[in-house]
């Protein structure tokens, strides 16, 4: 994923790096005790790529988006397409390819017919 990164910021691109399976962090309490404090917005990997999308990647000047997934990064990418579809926006589709790495699964048979069609044209997938 670095090359392919580095790549990127050497032709321009802005780039957003985002760990969803982070909910917490550790800190300490008045005591000095360890303690797991709550990320807002994060307490499942989905609410952490819908917080990103909804407070920094829609209101982006950027007319396209193109996703680098690792693992189940590929289903969060795909949770975002299913959303905007949902929400009457298929003609206004920020995210014009979606790559993925060592996705185990994106298109499943319950999909919505809407989202399998957007995805069969704007998916690479990479094992």
């Amino acid at each position: 994923m670095i090359p392919c990164i580095q790549k990127a910021i050497e032709r321009g691109y802005g780039i957003v790096i985002t760990n969803p399976n982070l909910n917490h962090v550790s800190g300490l309490d008045l005591n000095g005790n360890k303690i797991k404090i709550a990320i807002p917005d994060s307490s499942a990997p989905e609410e952490h790529v819908k917080f990103i999308f909804d407070r920094v990647l829609s209101k982006s000047s950027a007319s396209q988006m193109h996703v680098l997934s690792y693992g189940n990064g590929a289903i969060l990418a795909k949770d975002l397409v299913q959303r905007q579809l949902a929400a009457g926006e298929n003609t206004n589709i920020k995210i014009t390819a979606i790559a993925t790495v060592e996705a185990s699964i994106i298109l499943e048979e319950d999909d919505p017919e809407d989202c399998k069609r957007f995805l069969k044209r704007k998916i690479i997938m990479s094992k």
